[in-house]
């Protein structure tokens, strides 16, 4: 049986809440969006652990943050609370992940964001940023695949105009847009320079995890893909500087509000960044 698309995991969320006393902010269609790929017992158990949030606060009702905290808890890991960073790694942090959000503000195609925190949980992670599709999407336009990229990059590009030094705190980051830009030029046809055909398939099985990648081309074709993968990259990154450098001001106030509050909503994330107006940037750096 297929999984769930968006209405149906809302209907899922809806037969597992009917016990549990709601407060009038919770909105599970908002719950849906964060869940693509999830079948019925794992909404049980969304619904279980926002619960058990509402619980441990002694309240009467399960709010919209205890499904936050459920979700939160079952993709990202418990917040480890034993984790102490130093106050340099917390400016980083919070700068990186103020990156990522304001890259994604400036996209009308980016995916909505929904938080921003710089919570350490348990999967290995010292912040986030969350955002949640508009509804289930299995065809992405170039376009869209590109503001992704540049959302991904928007963190390193923070941490560098801001603190003036890069850090291993990127390596995820670059990992991904690496891997999905070499996607779009091997095996999307989005090359520009290598035209439409595959240039790399998948051999092995992925349910064992003995999957390898298989080059379908010469030599001298590998080496324009990594040139191209290259130069996209590059090109994307400063894309990501340059947004951040015209909103220096909302940079500076997300990061703060951060570290004075841990985690940000997304309204209050553009709040922030309407408040402190863009600068202009001179042609050469634009």
């Amino acid at each position: 049986m297929d999984r769930p698309d968006l209405q149906g995991r809302k209907a899922i969320l809806e037969v597992h809440a009917r016990p549990v006393p709601l407060a009038p902010d919770v909105d599970l269609l908002q719950v849906a969006r964060r869940t693509p790929g999830m079948a019925g017992a794992d909404l049980a158990n969304i619904v279980n652990e926002a619960a058990l949030s509402g619980a441990r606060r002694g309240a009467s009702r399960v709010s919209q943050a205890d499904f936050f905290d459920a979700l939160d808890r079952v993709q990202l890991g418990l917040r480890r609370r034993g984790v102490i960073m130093t106050a340099a790694e917390r400016r980083r942090v919070a700068y990186h992940e103020a990156g990522h959000a304001l890259v994604a503000l400036a996209f009308p195609d980016a995916d909505p964001v929904e938080r921003v925190s710089i919570v350490a949980r348990t999967i290995g992670a010292l912040g986030m940023t969350v955002q949640v599709p508009r509804d289930d999407r299995r065809i992405f336009t170039e376009g869209e695949l590109t503001t992704r990229i540049t959302v991904i990059l928007g963190g390193r590009a923070a941490e560098e105009l801001s603190l003036r030094e890069i850090s291993t705190g990127a390596h995820d980051d670059l990992g991904k847009a690496t891997g999905m830009l070499r996607e779009m030029v091997t095996r999307l046809g989005m090359s520009r320079k290598l035209g439409l055909p595959t240039l790399t398939r998948t051999v092995g099985s992925p349910l064992l995890g003995t999957t390898t990648e298989e080059r379908l081309c010469s030599e001298d074709t590998a080496r324009e893909i990594d040139e191209e993968v290259r130069e996209r990259l590059t090109e994307l990154y400063d894309a990501a500087r340059r947004i951040l450098d015209r909103r220096r001001g909302a940079l500076e106030s997300v990061a703060e509000a951060l570290l004075a509050r841990e985690t940000l909503s997304g309204e209050e994330v553009a709040q922030l960044a309407a408040a402190a107006p863009a600068r202009e940037l001179a042609p050469s750096a634009a």
